[in-house]
């Protein structure tokens, strides 16, 4: 014990420079309050008196000694009241408002409405339900993405190989209804499905290998589309450069649009020749120094403008892919 006091001094209890926070607030309550409760709830702690625990800094007092706006001190207080952890009240003197004076209520009056639904997360003592391992995982019957929360009545402790056959839907017959029967003793708040069988469906967020596989390939496709897409600038290049190209954005927009070939073709030419001005320096050109620049866009107005200065009846013109 002396070597240890030689290499850190550790606090001091006996002194009277620290105050007390009740286990049940950090146990639960902090947890659904949030920070900003948590925060205020500290400084009111501190602030106490130790009788009548009544307790009176201003708001700002609050948020300078956490370094948070006075806003947040607000919600930290209205969440704190709404639980019946602390109340409130302002009084009038001289015909003037002073600080809020609150006072911290004993917890056997505290609001019990939410806290039961969690859960402490400590380390498990159970047993697998399907095999009776000591090594366990918790499993949720309802998978979080599904909705599922981390309680009692949708918790069950697998071993890791349960766990994931459990996840892919490979339990045989027999243990899916071991787990539904234990998933009806735990109910313990809410209405919780009755049957879990529905859990390995594909819709219910348990998919089996035939629907991993066809996700899979799903996946595959979408990649593929996704690497044959090209940029903007890529299609902008290819307009420029490949005559091909040209002459396919050009068809496209004489089928769409049934607008004269010819007129079609010189409203490209003009279109590609102002676009493709250099600037001073000879380095870019004009459609690489706007900021964004779209193909299929920019002649959807061009053609739009010039129908403006035509003699020919306009016809809203669409650019196919």
């Amino acid at each position: 014990m002396e070597k240890q006091l030689t290499l850190f001094k550790i606090r001091d209890l006996r002194k009277k420079d620290q105050f007390k926070i009740d286990d049940k607030y950090l146990n639960g309550y902090a947890r659904i309050c949030g920070v900003n409760a948590t925060l205020v709830y500290n400084s009111l702690c501190r602030h106490s008196e130790f009788h009548t625990q009544k307790a009176f800094p201003s708001q700002g007092r609050i948020a300078h000694q956490h370094g948070i706006s006075v806003k947040r001190v607000r919600v930290g207080i209205k969440k704190l009241i709404e639980y019946n952890i602390i109340s409130a009240e302002r009084r009038r003197v001289e015909g003037k408002f002073t600080n809020y004076v609150y006072y911290l209520l004993d917890k056997s009056v505290w609001k019990e409405s939410g806290i039961h639904q969690f859960v402490k997360k400590e380390l498990p003592k159970e047993h697998c339900l399907l095999c009776g391992s000591e090594m366990v995982d918790r499993c949720h019957i309802l998978p979080r993405k599904e909705g599922g929360r981390f309680t009692k009545d949708n918790v069950v402790y697998l071993c890791p190989t349960h766990h994931r056959m459990f996840d892919r839907g490979l339990l045989n017959k027999e243990q899916k209804d071991q787990i539904n029967d234990y998933h009806r003793t735990k109910q313990t708040y809410g209405k919780a499905p009755q049957d879990i069988n529905h859990l390995w469906s594909t819709t219910g967020g348990k998919r089996t290998t035939k629907d991993n596989k066809q996700q899979r390939i799903t996946n595959n496709k979408d990649n593929k589309e996704r690497e044959t897409k090209i940029s903007p600038a890529e299609e902008m290049k290819l307009f420029l450069d490949e005559k091909e190209y040209f002459t396919k954005v050009c068809n496209s927009i004489v089928e769409k649009s049934q607008i004269d070939a010819s007129l079609v073709l010189r409203e490209l030419y003009n279109f590609k020749s102002y676009w493709s001005e250099l600037n001073r320096s000879g380095k870019k050109q004009r459609w690489e120094l706007e900021r964004t620049f779209e193909l299929k866009r920019r002649l959807g107005t061009w053609f739009r403008n010039a129908d403006k200065f035509s003699k020919q009846k306009g016809k809203n013109i669409i650019f196919a892919n």
